[in-house]
């Protein structure tokens, strides 16, 4: 990735974190709390962190391939998630007709973009919580 395209993902990255930081310490009523509610259910009552994330993308222009394709490439060294695409291998084996159905009419854009947002939610998530963990160790 070029250097001017790695500088503006750090500053989406960096103002996401700060944004979403100062969110969940608002919900939750305070910094111990809201670590406590992000390290035990990210997208439970107060952090709603795939929320933020698909704002963030709808905000900035990444809910698109090219977007997507943006944040991908700014994270292309880190590893796919676990479970991805969403459930377990042992869940896969056992997938009903729906869900087979559901998968096939998925587009790549679709599984693009899905891809994206789960990458850049779990690097956010990673982040916040280095940064609350700091800010309650050091004050």
């Amino acid at each position: 990735m070029e250097a001017h395209l790695r500088q503006q993902f750090d500053v989406l990255l960096a103002t996401s974190c700060e944004a979403f930081t100062e969110r969940i310490v608002q919900r939750c009523a305070g910094g111990e709390s809201a670590l406590a509610a992000l390290r035990s259910n990210p997208q439970g009552e107060g952090v709603w962190l795939d929320d933020f994330v698909e704002a963030v993308f709808r905000e900035n222009l990444l809910d698109s391939p090219d977007g997507a394709l943006f944040v991908l490439g700014a994270l292309a060294r880190r590893p796919v998630p676990s479970g991805w695409p969403a459930g377990s291998p042992s869940a896969a084996t056992q997938a009903t007709t729906q869900a087979t159905t559901q998968a096939a009419a998925q587009t790549v854009a679709s599984t693009v973009t899905a891809l994206a947002r789960h990458v850049f939610a779990e690097l956010l998530q990673q982040k916040v919580v280095e940064q609350l963990s700091r800010s309650l160790s050091f004050g």
